[in-house]
């Protein structure tokens, strides 16, 4: 029987009374994780353009979340990786549907269906050529949905190899030493070198997740009062990496800031686990995570595309408009999941097979930045 959670990253855990205590925390990462990948296309990317120029808060929201680059995405992973354990020990047949050809799908799905949106909304002066290179995403396994694709293959390796869990561990983080050394050329080869740095930078975190699942599970168990000193820590290294010149050891900064983050992030995890409403909010993301993913930069896209923005604003506006477009978005991918999965649930799942609403919701998982 699957773990809460565990069938896919976006099926819905099985958590409240009942379910195993100890996983609750991993609906609670997977919840912050994705919840901080709409943060940072809204703080980043969305308010560049919906509110031109940039006052302090705005500052201060895109350095903090640029600051979280390092963590964002390698819990994300982490966590996909420990949802993983039980569809890693299935026969191929059960697994290649809805871990792959789902992957497959959904990613090449709504990277056409955003390509239009996106040149529009942030190249409206060169539609063609930017929603063309948007559609080559769906070769060089890039672009706003560049999760999915890299999830499938880090599945299928993690599969091919499940009998040499250390030795996968151990080859993932030979291969994270080198992903700086990938450089980035231009147009479609440099989607494609992109997409090979990414794999090399993340899939040590997948492995850990799928193959030292006690590990994480222990390293979770931190005590509470390790946070401040964390914090501290990060804070301090993160000076260091995002100042105004580049450290010659970034690449090493950029690993000690994933493993303080995580470390942090994974308490507050198991904390917030503790209390039912922060429980409950949390495992309801953390069942909505593919749609989340998905629908918000769609969302967002369309936003600045249909829309004359917000005009130049000051920092008491900015300060609860930020806040307020996650909220938004993040509701709204839900809402949108909730009422439309039943009848289009191809927008999450390859068509076919045995459908249905609980089947809609084994689509695919979530990505981000």
């Amino acid at each position: 029987m699957d773990e809460p959670g565990s069938r896919m990253l976006d099926a819905p855990g099985r958590t409240g009374p009942g379910a195993g205590d100890r996983l609750h925390w991993v609906d609670m990462a997977k919840a912050i994780a994705i919840v901080l990948v709409v943060v940072y296309h809204v703080a980043v990317t969305g308010m560049t353009i919906l509110t031109p120029g940039i006052n302090r808060v705005e500052g201060v929201y895109s350095a903090a979340s640029t600051w979280l680059l390092p963590v964002r995405m390698p819990l994300l992973f982490l966590v996909s990786g420990l949802l993983s354990t039980g569809a890693l020990a299935r026969p191929w047949r059960a697994v290649v549907r809805p871990r792959i050809l789902n992957y497959a799908w959904v990613f090449v799905l709504w990277t056409l269906l955003y390509a239009y949106p996106y040149a529009n909304a942030f190249t409206p002066g060169n539609v063609e050529e930017t929603a063309l290179r948007a559609l080559s995403w769906t070769v060089t396994l890039n672009g706003a949905y560049w999760y999915l694709p890299l999830l499938l293959l880090f599945f299928v390796v993690a599969k091919l190899g499940r009998r040499l869990g250390a030795w996968m561990i151990a080859v993932a983080g030979v291969g994270y030493l080198f992903w700086w050394q990938v450089g980035i050329g231009d147009g479609m080869e440099g989607d494609a070198d992109l997409t090979v740095r990414r794999f090399l930078t993340f899939f040590v975190w997948y492995a850990l997740g799928a193959f030292a699942r006690p590990l994480v599970a222990w390293w979770a168990r931190a005590p509470w009062w390790l946070l401040p000193p964390l914090a501290a820590a990060y804070i301090a290294v993160a000076v260091v990496q995002y100042g105004p010149q580049r450290s010659p050891i970034y690449q090493v900064l950029i690993a000690l800031l994933s493993v303080i983050g995580i470390s942090a992030m994974l308490i507050v995890s198991r904390l917030l686990a503790q209390w039912g409403p922060t429980l409950r909010l949390g495992s309801y993301l953390a069942a909505r995570t593919l749609p989340i993913y998905l629908v918000h930069p769609m969302a967002l896209a369309l936003l600045i595309w249909l829309t004359p923005g917000f005009g130049k604003q000051g920092s008491l506006v900015s300060l609860w408009l930020v806040p307020l477009l996650v909220v938004a978005l993040t509701w709204l991918s839900c809402f949108v999941y909730d009422r439309l999965s039943p009848n289009v649930a191809w927008l999450f799942r390859l068509p076919g097979g045995v459908g249905g609403r609980a089947r809609a919701r084994e689509g695919a998982p979530a990505a981000g930045r």
